[in-house]
């Protein structure tokens, strides 16, 4: 088929091409069809000849450079003027420009805030530093005893945490897990404490001055031992131990006696069916309540159902677990957790809640809670 030529389409640089601008016999097919009006960019254009009069069907492809299309389509009326290369430059320049410019200006002030923050941190470590040695000289050294159970176990190692405790001494048969500068263990009985717990020699009480107070967690239950056993661990050693303890005090600095006793205890004469447990652990409160003097100082503390750090949970029977963890949700004010009760008996090792004892000298369970609470605020500061 004969070819005949095609009259050339004319388009000015810059100027938009419109389908409604187009002859009548042109068709456009663009690709991608991304625009109503304009294709995005140069793109393959046919366009067929078959309408004119002298022509027989035949096709040449052309390559048509469109603008960019508008991004407000929904317009399609107004008209599109596409930036000129340079003035595209020239705006590429100005927004360069600018972007230096507003370094320039910024950054002289952001260095200036990093100056501040740097400048407040350093005078922050300043100020804890000095209330850290501020605090160092009201830190408190204690004793403690039943540091493998599981209220003494928690005691050692909150005391060990804590800033407020200088130095912890260990009294026990077998020395703790755990090791630390903080810590001194004396193990009983030894060749210095032949008797053990049953008698704290005078060599010992000298070794042992300088502490500020001691939290006596000795004990067992009484499902473990016989009654005379059990009669020897909660009073006669407790009640051995205050009396040599009670020259480590003095007028001006009392030495502080924390006694874990139980909820349930009652310094009453026991009845019936008062159980083991309430009347030894009552016969050693009324004991260590009649010792206090200007010098020395005793509470008597009465956590009820203790639950367990986890690292110490497989030493309780199952079966208070349990028990502990359904009173917990039924019945919350008679269980506390074994670190709340470290840390309540730590607070009144410092010398802080003596406030919260009734006229007996105890802190039931409730008051324990709080001073945990207390105590947890305290460290905060």
């Amino acid at each position: 088929m004969a070819m005949r030529s095609i009259q050339r389409l004319s388009i000015n640089e810059g100027t938009p091409l419109l389908r409604d601008q187009m002859p009548a016999t042109l068709q456009m097919a663009v690709r991608p069809p991304t625009s109503p009006i304009y294709s995005p960019d140069e793109s393959d254009v046919t366009i067929r000849a078959s309408d004119h009069p002298r022509s027989t069907p035949s096709t040449r492809r052309v390559r048509i450079l469109l603008p960019p299309p508008r991004e407000h389509v929904g317009l399609p009326d107004e008209p599109h003027y596409p930036c000129q290369p340079e003035e595209e430059e020239s705006r590429r320049w100005w927004s360069m420009a600018a972007g230096w410019a507003g370094f320039a200006c910024f950054f002289p002030i952001k260095l200036c805030v990093y100056a501040s923050r740097a400048s407040r941190t350093r005078w922050t470590s300043l100020v804890t530093s000095h209330s850290s040695t501020r605090l160092s000289t009201d830190m408190t050294s204690i004793i403690l005893t039943g540091a493998t159970g599981t209220a003494g176990s928690a005691v050692l190692t909150n005391a060990l945490a804590s800033p407020a405790i200088a130095h912890v001494t260990v009294l026990a048969r077998r020395a703790p897990a755990v090791t630390s500068d903080k810590l001194t263990t004396i193990i009983l009985p030894s060749d210095e404490c032949p008797r053990g717990f049953d008698e704290i020699p005078p060599a010992l009480v000298e070794r042992l001055r300088g502490n500020d107070a001691v939290v006596w967690a000795l004990g067992i239950s009484q499902t473990q031992v016989g009654k005379e056993e059990f009669h020897k661990i909660t009073y006669d050693y407790t009640v051995a131990a205050a009396n040599a303890f009670k020259s480590l005090g003095t007028a001006d600095k009392p030495f502080r006696f924390v006694f874990m006793s139980g909820m349930g205890t009652t310094q009453a004469e026991p009845r019936m069916f008062t159980p083991l447990f309430a009347i030894e652990k009552g016969a050693a409160e009324r004991e260590l309540r009649a010792m206090e003097t200007d010098t020395f100082k005793t509470v008597l503390v009465r956590p009820g159902g203790i639950l367990p750090a986890a690292d110490h949970a497989s030493n309780v029977p199952r079966i208070s677990r349990w028990g502990g963890a359904v009173a917990s949700v039924v019945w919350p004010s008679s269980v506390i957790t074994s670190s709340d009760l470290a840390d309540a008996c730590l607070r009144l090792a410092t010398g802080k809640g003596w406030d919260a004892r009734t006229p007996e000298h105890v802190i039931e369970n409730v008051g324990l809670k709080k001073l945990a609470a207390d105590y947890h605020a305290s460290m905060a500061l």
